[in-house]
């Protein structure tokens, strides 16, 4: 029996799962380092007359490199389907929050395709849709990366291995303070 409300509380924990959002000093902590890495990029981009030229890799590497981004790919959807069927076994009545997040994603992915297809167009159509899709996939990574590494401390229930090895600002006081929901 007590197992079976251990698990009802549990569902009902996860249902109202919400962002802790930063404030006080963690906020003007934030907002400075955020402000020294932006500073950074701006200065080094100042510094830099020229493009840096890198290399292009040779036909071997590029497709190894090729594979490994296509095992990566699939190994993020097993990884996935793995996680939410263990969800689904754990948690029966789970039922995820509706964000409309995706969306606005794909509407902007859709808007940054044809500006990228549209400004490098006298390159040549191959060119052109070739920048248009690498620009397309990278820019949410280019945005996604950081912004994960500042919000995923900071869900509940938090995203322990992010915790623990990264933590946050302030993660020593969730960790080690009297609440349940923060501890690692």
């Amino acid at each position: 029996m007590s197992e079976g409300l251990a698990r009802a509380d549990a569902v009902l924990r996860l249902a109202h799962a919400h962002w802790v959002s930063y404030d006080g000093c963690e906020a003007i902590l934030l907002a400075i380092v955020l402000l020294a890495v932006a500073s950074g990029f701006a200065s080094a981009g100042k510094r830099l007359r020229t493009p840096i030229a890198v290399t292009r890799p040779g036909g071997i590497t590029a497709g190894f490199m090729l594979v490994i981004w296509l095992l990566a790919i699939y190994a993020f959807g097993v990884a996935m389907s793995v996680y939410g069927l263990q969800l689904k076994q754990a948690y029966p009545g789970f039922a995820p929050a509706h964000v409309p997040v995706g969306m606005f994603t794909f509407v902007d992915a859709s808007v940054t395709f044809i500006v990228i297809l549209y400004l490098t167009r006298r390159w040549g159509w191959k060119v052109a849709l070739a920048s248009a899709v690498i620009g397309t996939a990278a820019a949410p990574m280019i945005f996604e990366f950081p912004f994960d590494l500042i919000i995923m401390t900071r869900t509940n229930p938090p995203i322990r291995l992010i915790r623990c090895c990264i933590g946050s600002f302030s993660s020593c006081r969730y960790s080690c303070g009297s609440s349940q929901r923060y501890r690692c």
